[in-house]
């Protein structure tokens, strides 16, 4: 290879202008031949048999040529690269200016490469840490959970209640016929989840093992399977056994099962210890990504596009590997969420653009200070890597990009001397305590006001008969009226006809007059007749104005009949659609709930499905450092969910998350744990969910 030119170009382009030389290409073509020539039938000759010269006679004297190109690029290209001091950061657009095995063969070609930026103040800045404290209600949310994880379940003989767990054959139906996606066998319902659509779920309580019956519902009109939107839909139900769960006593007893302490206080300090541990954990990256986006922001340069094409197809096929990881094609998930690829694809353009401008703007900051990854680093990390994943260091050092590793090294010391440089101050989070102090409170009552609700329902059941009743009579008066209008309207109408027979009765005879008259006599009675004209036309038009006005009065009075149903339709939410192998299902909550249970400090988003996960190779299909986000994965603050932005923060379980992670469905939060065996010691759960920003 022999490098020609370099030609920086604009928005971070390069041309470059290498050749190869004779011997080489030559070669090469002789390679080609060999492989290739089999292909090429030529008359005379057996198949394969032929000589190279008749093939190219017949079919191109540069049939051979573009293959044995393709067979040389890619290390020349390799070689031009390094020498020209470029990193390409796209796909190269390759122009062949000759080729001949006399001269060989010389290439121009049009790169995206890596840009030069510039970062302004990074030393000295200033950043607000907001310190958090482990609240009571916290600790005593883990011990319920710790409760739940070790309760046991037991066979309800009776009628299955609010909390049970069903087991359930169903099947639904719309307008009689069976809709794809609605039915399963043995499926495990926790009654009062949310899970399905309101009202299937209470019309299964009261029935006990063995019962036959139907439940019946309506789809809500934003259904994204829009042949089911609006619709009504009629479940057959089977019920085969009915559960709930007998929570164990929490005592000392259950401090020395689930744990190494003796003691439930013990045990109690040490959840508040671990959960401190990550509350500071996660201040402490808060405070770096402010620091970061302080950086970013001061930064110049011309990044291609071809940068952030390249990240965001890297993150679409990680979240495609993880997705299909836990049983669910990337097409399926689209069909769910109701999106295109081309929009999937483009939600994830601003992450990718923003982890692109992070990494350029760090390794900066790495070159401004000479800082570098030493050896010793590199060892370290080497380390940590096989103790996490319990492997030989020597085989973690075959599986793992030294020089990588070296830049990833560098880019996590830049970020260490951004922070030891910066002014840290410091706060405590008062009013996010007392905010989420408030949303407890709401939760309480709310939970009272179903109760009261609950508890006044024949009564309001009487009150509705009584309406029901008046609006039978008021409908009654105004069909009435209608009919009234109706016939008022007729004689209007048989008016104006009569009406327009004698006008017409009426010219005919003035148009006769007109032609035997003289021209003064005709043009007299042609001003008769437009008089008479006018004045007909301005009665026909106060009949008009009248009959419209009567008609707008009746519509005005019938469109408030509408408003009960499209409340309800309004109120409705989604019923869980998947395939009948899934244990899994979509938390929905009609838009009332969501309402109730919005204030100024949180939203209530419903009740969850729950798991959890590492950054193992076996949770999430490659070992990694960071999140979708560009963020470090932090137990106790990191989860993973679709549907919400990330930087959103949960509350789950009395305590706060901060959504960092791509995740499966809405309705299903993914918790991220410092090791694979927390993970799945984790299981599933469901929580209700509440939005604090």
């Amino acid at each position: 290879m022999n490098l020609i030119k370099c030609e920086k170009l604009e928005k971070s382009m390069a041309e470059l202008q290498f050749s190869i030389d004779a011997e080489a290409f030559k070669k090469a073509v002789a390679d080609v031949f060999k492989k290739e020539g089999k292909k090429y039938a030529v008359p005379g000759f057996r198949k394969g048999k032929a000589p190279r010269a008749l093939i190219e006679k017949m079919y191109g004297a540069d049939v051979f040529t573009y293959d044995a190109i393709n067979e040389l690029f890619p290390e020349a290209f390799e070689a031009a690269v390094k020498e020209a001091g470029v990193e390409p950061v796209g796909r190269p657009e390759v122009t062949v200016d000759s080729a001949d095995e006399t001269n060989g063969v010389t290439l121009t070609v049009k790169v995206a490469v890596k840009p030069e930026v510039k970062v302004g103040s990074y030393n000295g800045l200033t950043v607000e840490k907001t310190v958090h404290t482990v609240s009571d209600e916290a600790v005593e949310a883990e011990l319920k959970r710790v409760q739940e994880r070790n309760a046991r379940e037991l066979t309800r003989e009776g009628a299955a209640e609010n909390g049970d767990i069903a087991d359930i054959d169903f099947e639904g139906f719309v307008d009689g016929v069976a809709f794809e996606g609605g039915k399963a066998e043995h499926y495990s319902l926790t009654l009062g989840s949310g899970s399905f659509i309101p009202g299937f779920e209470d019309q299964i309580v009261g029935h006990s093992a063995g019962e036959e019956f139907d439940v019946n519902v309506t789809f809500p009109t934003e259904y994204q399977a829009a042949e089911l939107a609006g619709k009504a839909a009629v479940f057959k139900i089977k019920l085969h056994e009915v559960k709930y769960k007998e929570l164990p006593a929490l005592d000392d007893e259950l401090a020395k099962d689930c744990s190494e302490y003796d003691t439930l206080d013990e045990f109690k300090a040490s959840i508040r210890k671990n959960n401190q541990e990550q509350l500071d954990k996660q201040d402490d990256l808060a405070v770096e990504n402010a620091l970061v986006d302080q950086v970013i922001e001061s930064m110049e340069g011309e990044i291609p596009q071809a940068m952030y094409d390249a990240r965001m197809d890297e993150m679409v096929n990680d979240f495609a590997f993880r997705v299909e990881q836990q049983g669910l094609r990337l097409e399926d998930y689209l069909k769910y969420m109701g999106q295109t690829m081309e929009q999937f694809r483009a939600s994830f353009m601003p992450q990718a653009e923003k982890q692109v401008k992070i990494r350029l703007a760090l390794e900066a900051v790495a070159a401004a200070e000479n800082i570098e990854a030493s050896e010793e680093d590199v060892s370290a990390e080497i380390k940590r890597i096989a103790d996490q994943y319990k492997m030989e260091e020597d085989k973690v050092r075959e599986l793992v990009n030294v020089d990588d590793l070296k830049k990833d090294l560098a880019i996590n010391k830049a970020i260490d001397f951004i922070k030891s440089h910066a002014n840290i101050v410091e706060k405590a989070a008062e009013e996010e305590k007392a905010a989420i102090d408030q949303l407890l409170e709401e939760r309480a009552a709310k939970q009272q006001e179903v109760q009261n609700l609950a508890a006044s329902t024949s009564d309001n059941i009487s009150s509705y008969v009584s309406q029901i009743s008046a609006s039978q009579e008021e409908a009654a008066a105004l069909t009435a009226e209608i009919n009234n209008a109706d016939n008022s309207i007729a004689q209007l109408v048989q008016q104006a006809e009569e009406e327009k027979a004698a006008r017409e009765a009426a010219q005919a005879q003035a148009e006769a007059e007109a032609a035997a008259a003289q021209e003064q006599d005709a043009e007299e009675s042609s001003d008769d007749y437009e008089e008479d004209t006018d004045s007909y036309e301005e009665d026909s038009s106060d009949s008009q104005d009248s009959s419209e006005t009567e008609g707008s009065e009746d519509t005005s009075e019938d469109s408030g009949d509408s408003d009960d149903e499209d409340t309800y339709e309004e109120n409705d939410a989604d019923f869980y659609e998947g395939d009948s192998d899934s244990n899994e299902s979509e938390d929905t909550s009609d838009s009332q709930a969501s309402s109730d249970s919005s204030s100024g400090q949180g939203k209530y988003l419903g009740n969850f499905t729950l798991t959890a996960y590492c950054n193992c190779a076996q949770c999430c299909g490659t070992a990694g450092n960071l999140t979708a986000s560009g963020t470090v994965p932090t137990a106790g603050r990191t989860v993973a969910m679709a549907g919400v932005p990330f930087g959103t923060q949960l509350l789950i379980n009395g305590n706060v998350y901060t959504v960092e992670d791509l995740g499966t469905p809405y309705g299903h939060v993914d918790i991220y744990c410092g090791s694979h065996s927390e993970a799945l010691s984790f299981g599933l759960q469901s929580a209700e969910v509440y939005q604090l920003n």
